[in-house]
């Protein structure tokens, strides 16, 4: 959230949860966020419709032993794109999101369990295939 330089795709929580509800996600359905946002009341929300959100926060002792904080990212990634993880919605033009989209591709999902929440204007370009 807080470095990417494309501030036209920039959305507001409520509309990341419409788009994930709107892409087939359900309110009993855990959630792992990943995100750079340290203001945790960003997400409120994400908390209040679905049942079950983590952070890698969460984690921090599981993910303790890595010297390189530039580590957590990637950790984050491989979470993303793991064969558990039913769907994935990233941002537009976020090279982070691109990468958790290619690394899902390798391990063998289906295309259609990767979606950019974007503001309407982008929605023509992601989402319309007539």
């Amino acid at each position: 959230r807080g470095e990417l330089q494309f501030v036209s795709v920039r959305i507001s929580c409520e509309e990341w949860r419409d788009a994930l509800l709107s892409f087939g996600y359900d309110k009993d359905e855990v959630l792992f966020v990943l995100t750079d946002e340290k203001d945790k009341t960003w997400f409120a929300p994400l908390e209040e419709a679905f049942a079950k959100i983590y952070y890698l926060r969460d984690f921090q002792e599981e993910v303790s032993d890595l010297y390189d904080p530039n580590a957590l990212g990637m950790v984050e990634q491989v979470v993303a794109s793991a064969k558990p993880c039913r769907l994935f919605t990233g941002t537009f033009f976020s090279t982070f999101s691109g990468y958790v989209a290619r690394l899902r591709a390798y391990y063998g999902h289906a295309a259609d369990t990767f979606f950019y929440a974007a503001p309407k204007a982008k929605h023509r370009v992601l989402h319309d295939t007539s």
